[in-house]
């Protein structure tokens, strides 16, 4: 499971650093030019800036279920097994085992 959800982690996590990294430079270009644009041009810079920022939101929002969901997983395995031994032994004990 570990593996499993590792591998996925992994790239997910680099593909929101690259978007990232996508996003700022958009964000600093708008930044630099910001003094010469003329203001009929603001709502054109602010879709190309919302744009990428979106994206990194949904990337980011798809790791923290990823991230969420492997923690959850590792603990629901993790105590399922210390119940399971419990059972049985509880079970052989009764039985006289």
């Amino acid at each position: 499971m570990a593996f499993l959800f590792g591998s996925r982690i992994e790239k997910g996590s680099t593909r929101v650093q690259d978007q990232l990294a996508a996003s700022t430079v958009v964000a600093e270009e708008g930044c630099r030019g910001a003094g010469v644009k003329s203001f009929g041009a603001s709502n054109t810079n602010r879709s190309a800036t919302t744009r990428p920022t979106k994206k990194t939101f949904r990337l980011s929002l798809r790791m923290a279920v990823y991230n969420s969901g492997f923690g959850s997983l590792m603990m629901f395995l993790g105590f399922g097994s210390i119940a399971a031994v419990m059972w049985y032994g509880g079970r052989e004990v009764i039985a006289g085992g």
